[in-house]
């Protein structure tokens, strides 16, 4: 197995084991595949689609932002197939759900791209539908306070001390306000069956050779920053 490969695969693995899958949530595939030359093409997109007409909105928009994706990769292929670097693509995007308790449910997304170079380029997506609502929900939605961001801020701080102990970042540590910063993309909360995962990819904190660094945040843990009106509640 080649290295982009073997980096792909790992990306997915991780994907496939981080969360159970949700009866709430089925999966959508969008599959191509083509050749220039001695070289191969890909496309392999995976989405979630809720069940229930109430998820409309959010059915749509995971559908734009994969056919989106979907898209770029075939129009980069047709405009690059015949250039003398082309040295074959891949995009993929593959998922997984999680019940956050009885009343949300959690999605992640790992995506996945080579289009020449040493290697490929990945990343994650995070979102979470409020099963009461049908609609996606922040995570100003499922903690309490103005202050929510702050007071993660040394659970997160912990946690990436820890693994830099085992993984070296950039640094020995992240600055706070880098943090603070970090914490504003929503996408980078995942939400698990148990525990919220803040999720840093790789050239973020770390060098590319140390893929991700996942920050578990148990619910138990965070019972007293959650909301008591919210989707996601300690214990269901």
């Amino acid at each position: 197995m080649n290295l982009r490969a073997g980096l792909a695969a790992a990306l997915f693995l991780l994907a496939a084991n981080a969360v159970a899958q949700s009866s709430s949530v089925e999966w959508v595939a969008i599959r191509h595949a083509d050749k220039a030359g001695e070289y191969e093409f890909s496309v392999e997109i995976d989405y979630p689609r809720f069940r229930g007409a109430k998820f409309a909105e959010v059915n749509d928009a995971y559908r734009r932002d994969a056919t989106a994706a979907e898209s770029e990769a075939l129009e980069a292929f047709a405009d690059q197939r015949d250039e003398e670097y082309f040295r074959g693509w891949e995009t993929l995007q593959r998922g997984s759900a999680a019940q956050a308790g009885a009343q949300a449910v959690g999605i992640r997304l790992l995506v996945w791209a080579y289009t020449g170079g040493a290697h490929g380029n990945g990343g994650t997506l995070c979102s979470l539908v409020d099963l009461r609502t049908g609609k996606f929900a922040k995570p100003g939605d499922v903690f309490a306070g103005a202050d929510w961001r702050e007071k993660l801020v040394p659970r997160v701080d912990s946690g990436l001390r820890r693994l830099f102990k085992t993984k070296p970042g950039f640094s020995d540590a992240v600055p706070r306000e880098e943090l603070l910063d970090a914490l504003k993309a929503d996408t980078r909360f995942c939400w698990g069956e148990t525990a919220l995962t803040i999720v840093f990819d790789p050239y973020e904190v770390g060098p590319y050779a140390h893929g991700m660094y996942d920050v578990v945040l148990p619910y138990a843990n965070l019972a007293a920053l959650l909301r008591k009106d919210g989707p996601v509640k300690v214990g269901r």
